[in-house]
């Protein structure tokens, strides 16, 4: 084999040890990345929107003591109240469309759906019958419906935490798994590097004192005098052929 050949076997050998490298480390952060990306654009969204959620229902229940403390009377006061609960109740709609279009989680639909059925009867009860003909006997059913709808957004909230408490977890894990691959394949790729970079060394160097000496030898069969005492064989081996040229033009002369 062509001493060419066997440098472009060698070079391409490191260069294909570079490129598994790169090749295996990307491959590890893109997963490590989407597995953070997963836990920041689903579970954290839901997690907003449950509290948004909480926030408004306080605030609807906030609103309707005001208007049971007013006796829903006829008056600007109770309207404005009125009003600002039907504002209330869309924007509450309007998260959970949101957390809706946004279930990653097992059992969270079952959650959501939830949620959406005792919100619709909490709209009802507070429409039809607190506002237009509230006596303290809706009292405890008021408390009840407000309690469902709190558990009922508390169980989506929380399904969401144990997502991303597991999915660091998961996260965790891969990075452990990319840290002991990395030190396998580092470590085969450093024995061949070694192996490389004693065979090569070594077969060129070993070649080269084999030609050299073999000079050195040859000039002194032709009884040539020659004063070959360089350490770099290269060198050696360029005089030993001007030494024999310039013998041979001699000869001729």
């Amino acid at each position: 084999m062509k001493i060419r050949v066997k440098l472009i076997l060698g070079l391409g050998f490191l260069f294909v040890m570079i490129f598994g490298i790169a090749t295996f480390s990307s491959y590890y952060i893109e997963k490590l990345a989407d597995d953070s990306n997963n836990i920041l654009k689903d579970n954290y969204k839901s997690l907003e929107y449950s509290k948004k959620l909480l926030s408004i229902l306080d605030d609807i229940d906030n609103n309707l003591t005001k208007s049971i403390f007013l006796g829903l009377a006829p008056n600007i006061k109770s309207l404005e109240i009125s009003a600002s609960l039907l504002v209330q109740q869309n924007d509450f709609r309007t998260i959970l469309t949101a957390e809706e279009k946004n279930i990653t989680e097992k059992k969270e639909k079952e959650f959501v759906d939830t949620l959406k059925k005792n919100f619709s009867a909490y709209s009802i009860f507070i429409n039809k019958k607190i506002l237009k003909a509230y006596n303290p006997a809706m009292y405890i059913d008021y408390i009840q419906s407000y309690k469902s709808l709190k558990n009922s957004i508390d169980n989506i909230y929380q399904v969401n935490s144990d997502a991303i408490i597991r999915k660091n977890e998961i996260a965790k894990d891969h990075s452990k798994g990319f840290i002991r691959n990395m030190a396998i394949l580092g470590a085969i790729f450093i024995i061949l590097a070694f192996g490389y970079f004693w065979y090569y060394p070594f077969y060129f160097s070993h070649s080269l004192n084999l030609i050299s000496d073999k000079s050195k030898k040859m000039l002194k069969n032709l009884n040539i005098e020659s004063n070959l005492n360089s350490k770099d064989e290269f060198l050696i081996i360029l005089n030993t052929l001007n030494l024999i040229e310039e013998n041979i033009k001699t000869t001729h002369n």
